[in-house]
């Protein structure tokens, strides 16, 4: 399951899963270089790691949308 982080304030991630839901993670539970907007893919075991292949394709995907919004 992928969750995003919405935002972080002070020790603790605001996060959204796929179905909308939104919780909180403490910065300690998630792997270092976690910030606002990364991709987390939520491991067999609990723990937590960074999904980079996916956030790209998140963010070519909001890139593909406002340009072809702009793109008159």
């Amino acid at each position: 399951m992928y969750i995003s982080v919405d935002r972080i304030i002070g020790k603790t991630a605001v996060c959204e899963s796929e179905d909308l839901n939104t919780f909180d993670i403490p910065l300690s539970s998630l792997p270092y270089g976690v910030k606002e907007g990364s991709v987390l893919l939520k491991n067999s075991d609990g723990s937590y790691s960074l999904a980079s292949d996916e956030e790209k394709r998140r963010k070519q995907r909001i890139m593909d949308i406002q340009d072809a919004l702009f793109d008159e």
